[in-house]
């Protein structure tokens, strides 16, 4: 199974409450409308929990600031795409939206093989 792995970052000006509210409500939104000409059968959102929780586990292992969220969208490894022009035209959708709010430049994104131990 292969997923993409996207660690964003909020563009200037933009507060964590703006950021987490426009990707889970608008981009979200889109994600879903947009589900039946994605080749993504699965879609996430992870959001960073700013709390001392974080602070605590980024002092102890001495790491960068963390990413604002985490989305994951997982692939079957043979996916058959029914209308390719559909699919193109939707991914661009999703990154023209992305690029409201995201500051791509200082994001990752990357595909996994996932390896479930438990």
């Amino acid at each position: 199974m292969r997923k993409l792995i996207c660690c964003f970052r909020r563009k200037a000006g933009i507060s964590v409450q703006e950021f987490q509210s426009y990707w889970l409500e608008d981009h979200g939104g889109l994600a879903l409308r947009l589900r039946e000409d994605l080749s993504a059968y699965r879609y996430t959102q992870s959001h960073t929990i700013v709390r001392k929780m974080t602070d605590k586990a980024r002092a102890v292992r001495q790491t960068a600031e963390p990413f604002d969220g985490i989305a994951e969208a997982w692939f079957q490894d043979e996916v058959e795409i029914k209308d390719v022009e559909a699919n193109r035209k939707a991914l661009a959708q999703m990154v023209e939206d992305e690029a409201k709010f995201i500051d791509f430049k200082n994001s990752v994104v990357f595909y996994t093989e996932e390896h479930q131990i438990f």
